[in-house]
């Protein structure tokens, strides 16, 4: 079972191409899958299924395609533009594989981190250590988040991390995010492809950020009348943590873009939906990658991973480790034989990145 899933997953992702039959059951099952987000859109248009409004603006941030397109940089990058400009925003999450996916929880008031990896999930308990000042609430239902965070943190704002397809919630700018990249992958429908929706979806954003564009191109996205704007990812060290000392984490210190001493060997691991993407990012910054292992995208580490980890170190003569805040989130309560460096990544506008600010502060 797990060796079909994952060669579903290598051909969803253009790694593989898959046989007859396989090719033909995930095109059926692509086919089918199409027919019911397009469905669904059409009764949210039609108002057969509601949309409930919260009593202040919404800014949702998401992307067509599963995997990482760099939602949660731009979920924070947003907020903290958003802070800066006065307002007091809040993120609502659904906190996947989080304790309080189900029944819901904060995660932040914006004082203080109110909840464990374990409770919120890696990816929104990042996002809380790296918003001092910015509550970050989690679960299914992000109507009732929502309203907790303008009721009890006084929220006048609302941001949705990947909420494109959450139409319950009635959203007054819709910010999506396409990889510069692999706009749509192979252009199909999941399971035979990476898009969560068909393409023509696009039409809905009232924003387009192409994400990880190189300095010269335009990402390659069908005419629409949103504005796009072409951004990369940049990344920084949000902390440094010496061979034999403890982690103590509250909030992330500020970021600091001189990530480690010249000349330092990292091993890299992480467990993210793009590994190969955040090595390259490391590599594109002038820093030397010694060795590189990557996990399943929010890959519980268990002892025998750390051994590994530890070994393939020792071996490829590295100097230090560094890997993504989502991961270091779940070892932080270890002690390192090597200096660790924890990496983020933030998001940075090739052009026009004024015009996106005025943007967000007009909603």
């Amino acid at each position: 079972m797990i060796d079909t899933l994952n060669k579903i997953e290598s051909v969803m992702y253009g790694r593989e191409k898959p046989g007859l039959f396989l090719r033909i059951f995930l095109d059926i099952a692509s086919f089918l899958y199409s027919i019911v987000m397009r469905l669904r859109l059409l009764l949210y248009e039609k108002g057969w299924l509601k949309t409930m409004k919260l009593p202040c603006p919404v800014i949702s941030v998401g992307n067509l395609t599963l995997g990482g397109t760099g939602k949660t940089p731009v979920a924070v990058y947003v907020a903290k533009l958003l802070h800066k400009q006065g307002k007091r925003p809040a993120i609502v999450t659904r906190g996947y594989r989080g304790g309080f996916e189900k029944r819901g929880g904060v995660v932040s008031n914006g004082k203080r981190v109110l909840a464990s990896p374990q409770d919120a999930g890696d990816e929104p308990y990042c996002t809380a250590i790296s918003l001092p000042g910015v509550p970050v609430l989690v679960g299914r239902d992000r109507f009732k988040s929502g309203m907790r965070a303008i009721r009890e943190m006084g929220a006048n704002i609302v941001i949705l991390d990947d909420g494109f397809q959450h139409m319950k919630i009635f959203r007054n700018l819709d910010i999506l995010l396409v990889d510069g990249a692999s706009p749509f992958g192979n252009n199909k429908v999941f399971p035979a492809g990476v898009l969560r929706e068909p393409a023509f979806s696009i039409k809905r954003a009232g924003i387009i950020l192409g994400t990880r564009v190189e300095d010269n191109t335009q990402p390659a996205i069908p005419e629409t009348k949103a504005p796009v704007f072409r951004t990369r990812h940049k990344p920084y060290r949000s902390l440094a943590v010496l061979r034999g000392e403890l982690a103590q984490l509250s909030f992330f210190p500020q970021p600091d873009e001189v990530i480690a001493p010249e000349g330092t060997r990292f091993f890299v691991f992480s467990g993210i939906a793009d590994n190969n993407s955040f090595m390259k990012s490391i590599e594109q910054s002038g820093f030397h990658v010694s060795g590189f292992h990557g996990f399943p995208d929010h890959h519980d580490y268990t002892k025998e991973d750390i051994e590994l980890i530890i070994q393939m170190a020792r071996e490829s003569s590295a100097d230090a480790f560094a890997t993504t805040e989502k991961d270091f989130v779940k070892l932080f309560s270890m002690v390192w034989p090597m200096d660790i460096y924890v990496l983020g990544v933030t998001i940075e506008f090739l052009d026009k990145g004024k015009e996106f600010a005025q943007m967000l502060k007009d909603v």
